[in-house]
């Protein structure tokens, strides 16, 4: 059985557009939607029925960014966030959800990105309650995606684990972004086979890939690789892929991201097909075993939820310092200036100037001033 080859699907007519010869020679195989970017009622219909049609066929997945699983505390816009996606679920029938490891950057919906942990300081049963909220309300496998940005080389290696140990424990799945860790590879001068083999094969039930971007650091006088989605996919990482998914032997999905702004010229919409192409050749190659039902769910209603004395951490701080950290992000002016803060879970001072550079400029981008 070979993995499904899809995309990361987008409700613009022009991504359509540059990908509508894939879907008339029936090459997209799967999609991949991020459901928390739109409501269901705020699609076009045309977006609606695309969905559906996959839906129907047993091939759409689904993807999260803003629930933040792993902000210490749960709050009220975890609750609106569940709220919206069971009305999701009552829409469309997924095969599966995903969501990322880290923490949101503002407690806002739909603003923000996932800020790393320090991983050795916490624990995956801090974050239990919010994890379990998120498994039963989906009544399908959930996974979480590691994350590209990470502030220090100990991040890079101590995600791994902390992902490793998420699965063992609930019992969910890994979405590996092999740009990710491209990014993380260059960042901290690494050998991506090294950081790949981090990781415990059989979790692994889809592999995202895609292209990135670089930035310039002046706190280090050298480029930064970023996850940015608005680029060709590097040659490296078609060997990357063709090396190691015979591999993973329960590997369902292989979806490709690529944003709809990058594709407005005709030579970037060219580069967009090719790039597929050469991902359905190298995944027409291989096959893989039929995954045997690797995440029977836990279902969190014949469970008791912790309490704060059987928590490792104390969560309050943890919040409270998750959100100091990241509205200093949006207020220091030198990387120099976060380090000089003092944390009890985070280990800010070993922690990469370039890196928090590029943290900051994330916060920058992404973030929604408050008036």
């Amino acid at each position: 059985m070979k993995p499904l080859l899809g995309l990361s699907i987008f409700p613009q007519l022009s991504f359509l557009n540059t990908c509508l010869s894939l879907f008339e020679q029936e090459k997209v195989e799967v999609l991949e939607w991020s459901f928390d970017h739109c409501h269901y009622e705020n699609r076009p219909e045309w977006f609606n029925l695309l969905l559906k049609d996959y839906s129907e066929a047993g091939r759409l997945l689904a993807h999260g960014v803003h629930y933040s699983a792993f902000t210490a505390q749960m709050n009220e816009l975890h609750d609106e966030w569940l709220a919206l996606w069971e009305q999701e679920q009552q829409q469309l029938k997924y095969v599966h959800v995903s969501e990322h490891i880290g923490y949101k950057s503002q407690l806002k919906q739909n603003s923000g990105f996932p800020l790393p942990l320090d991983y050795h300081l916490v624990d995956v049963n801090d974050f239990e309650q919010q994890v379990m909220a998120l498994q039963s309300a989906s009544k399908i496998p959930l996974g979480f995606e590691i994350l590209a940005l990470s502030l220090s080389y100990q991040q890079v290696i101590e995600q791994a684990k902390f992902v490793t140990e998420l699965c063992q424990k609930f019992n969910t799945f890994i979405v590996l972004d092999l740009h990710n860790l491209y990014c993380q590879a260059f960042n901290f001068n690494l050998e991506i086979d090294a950081l790949i083999a981090l990781y415990p094969i059989e979790y692994i039930r889809e592999i995202h890939i895609s292209g990135g971007s670089f930035s310039y650091s002046d706190v280090a006088d050298k480029q930064i690789r970023r996850d940015t989605h608005d680029g060709a996919i590097p040659k490296a990482l078609f060997k990357v892929l063709q090396d190691w998914l015979p591999r993973f032997k329960h590997c369902q999905y292989i979806i490709f991201e690529q944003l709809p702004e990058s594709l407005k010229t005709i030579q970037a919409q060219q580069q967009f097909i090719s790039d597929y192409d050469k991902l359905m050749r190298i995944r027409d190659q291989f096959s893989v075993e039929a995954l045997e039902q690797p995440n029977k769910l836990l279902h969190a209603e014949n469970r008791s939820f912790p309490t704060q004395d059987e928590l490792f951490n104390d969560r309050e701080t943890l919040f409270e310092e998750q959100y100091l950290l990241a509205n200093a992000l949006m207020q220091v002016k030198t990387p120099q200036d976060l380090q000089v803060m003092t944390f009890k879970y985070f280990n800010h001072q070993d922690w990469s100037l370039a890196m928090i550079e590029t943290a900051i400029k994330l916060s920058q981008r992404w973030n929604v001033k408050s008036e």
